[in-house]
């Protein structure tokens, strides 16, 4: 009996062997798989982007969602736009976002080139947004992981930050959608359209409270549980990461609105 309880392991074959023999293998997913479990097991695609850090598979998927939803995208930029335009009239008396402004007769093609500019820019945008955003949110998780010594790669998180980026393009497909079939520039998906229906881009509590919507909410819970099932984290590294990368990420999206009517309020 104590012979056979303090067996060692066949020669050759270490601990870490036996485990793995043991530990049932983890199949990589399939595209579809992968996009489904988003939705409804975002537990299990986390510990197959640990096991699988795919990035080709996301980063396609992200540029054909993009490109095919360019129109919905250009109507979205045009509905802010004119939110643009009625608050600079509203402050100023008149519309800083006329680009024909002073052209004369030159407005109708200087009109006609702004556009074909915002067409490239959408395109390159839809392009290149994808690795850009996902590198640099990459970085920021892996860097806070790191200093809570975190065990996660540079890789894990850069697909998960992929795959995070369908859903955040499916949940903007959806938000734009709906401000197209109300004909205002609101997020009917955020605490915005239920606590300042009124509120627009100008005010500071409106961009907040814009931020804060059903898809940011779902994004943050599979950050959450990206972080700690990568990382092996507990529970509380695993808030404390994921509320730092939640807070940068407000900042940036209530500074980017803010920051075109405090450019316009020093030039006045």
């Amino acid at each position: 009996m104590n012979d056979q309880m303090n067996e060692q392991p066949p020669s050759g074959q270490s601990h870490e062997e036996l485990t793995r023999m043991v530990t049932p293998e983890i199949k990589k997913m399939g595209t579809i798989q992968r996009i489904i479990s988003l939705f409804i097991a975002p537990g299990e695609l986390m510990r197959n982007i640990k096991a699988y850090p795919v990035v080709l598979v996301p980063l396609i998927l992200s540029i054909a969602i993009g490109l095919l939803s360019i129109p919905v995208t250009l109507q979205g930029q045009e509905l802010m736009s004119r939110e643009l335009s009625n608050i600079s009239i509203e402050r100023y008396g008149f519309d800083l976002m006329d680009v024909t402004m002073g052209a004369n007769e030159y407005g109708d093609d200087l009109s006609g080139a702004m556009d074909a500019v915002m067409l490239v820019t959408t395109v390159a945008g839809v392009i290149i947004g994808p690795l850009l955003i996902s590198f640099f949110g990459a970085l920021g998780l892996f860097i806070l992981s790191k200093i809570l010594r975190g065990q996660a790669k540079l890789g894990q998180f850069f697909s998960l930050y992929l795959h995070l980026y369908i859903l955040s393009l499916l949940g903007g497909l959806i938000s734009v959608g709906l401000m197209i079939m109300t004909d205002r520039y609101l997020d009917m998906t955020s605490l915005a359209s239920v606590l300042m229906p009124d509120g627009n881009i100008s005010m500071f509590s409106f961009n907040v409270l814009s931020y804060i919507s059903v898809f940011s909410i779902w994004l943050t819970i599979l950050s959450y549980i990206g972080v700690k099932i990568i990382n092996d984290f507990s529970s509380v590294k695993a808030v404390i990461v994921t509320a730092i990368a939640t807070l940068v990420g407000l900042a940036i999206h209530v500074g980017t609105f803010m920051s075109t009517f405090i450019m316009w309020d020093m030039m006045m």
